[in-house]
């Protein structure tokens, strides 16, 4: 399924899981077509309603605004001035007025801010709110930028998040609570070897290797305490602690739409398959 096509998709899917409350939404992009994302990232928005979730990821890559030399051949006055033009001819009416430079460092917390300062949807200006509950920026090659949130209304008598939820380590506490994730670049068969040992500490973890994935030993164990978060965030649905919050203090059952970038995913653009949505994971 193509995601410009999900918001008028989600009823159908309920239809095929009639015995499904609510629906996770994940979003996963991966080229830059900010403008498209954002509308349909609200357009999605508006048909989602209290308990849902709603994921996005988008690329946050700052080499996709400039390679090299190219604010030079341009004329600009330096790559982070060139980066915001670049920005205003992507999403203008998105951009704040004031900005004149994006640094190195500054565009998934940018994009944020963009993504936070979005107009509400007409279901959700009353009495319904959509709350962050996980911010993330992390890096498999290319720096993404993923942010879940839940929707809630505040006439419901069961809260959405409840309480409980701000025991969870990663629960996020606002609209500007980003962690930023540093993963080591490994390959499949090395990744492997970690993802199988990601449940012991960093020394036993990097005792795995036969070299440093990093300058030296401190910073490698750095790496891999990343790698963990990264592990332990990226795949939140996953982890067993926020499933069974969801199961046991919300009562939660519902089925998953996933509506992936094509030129990433060419043959997996779909909502998952009904036996596998059954089962409420991402």
């Amino acid at each position: 399924m193509n995601s410009a096509d999900l918001p008028a998709k989600i009823d159908t899917i309920f239809q095929i899981f009639p015995r499904k409350q609510n629906i996770i939404v994940w979003l996963d992009y991966t080229n830059t077509n900010r403008r498209a994302q954002f509308q349909e990232a609200v357009q999605t928005l508006v048909r989602l309603r209290h308990g849902d979730i709603f994921r996005i990821t988008l690329n946050a890559d700052i080499r996709n605004l400039g390679r090299r030399n190219e604010w030079k051949d341009k004329g600009a006055a330096s790559p982070a001035e060139y980066r915001v033009e670049k920005l205003r001819a992507e999403i203008s009416e998105y951009l704040p007025t004031n900005i004149t430079e994006i640094l190195d460092a500054d565009l998934p917390p940018f994009l944020l801010g963009v993504w936070a300062s979005l107009p509400a949807p007409p279901s959700t200006a009353a009495h319904s709110s959509v709350y962050p509950v996980l911010i993330t920026s992390y890096s498999d090659g290319t720096r993404m930028l993923t942010v879940t949130c839940v929707v809630s209304e505040s006439d419901k008598e069961d809260k959405f998040p409840g309480s409980d939820f701000r025991r969870w380590k990663f629960a996020c506490r606002g609209w500007t609570d980003l962690q930023m994730i540093y993963a080591p670049i490994l390959s499949l068969r090395e990744q492997y070897r970690l993802d199988i040992n990601t449940h012991r500490g960093a020394k036993r973890m990097l005792s795995s290797f036969k070299f440093l994935p990093a300058a030296d030993e401190a910073t490698s164990l750095q790496a891999l305490e990343s790698y963990k978060l990264f592990i332990d965030t990226t795949h939140i649905p996953k982890h067993r602690r926020l499933r069974d919050y969801f199961n046991a203090s919300h009562g939660w059952s519902g089925s998953v739409a996933v509506c992936r970038d094509m030129s990433r995913y060419p043959r997996r653009n779909v909502h998952r398959e009904k036996q596998r949505s059954s089962r409420g994971n991402l």
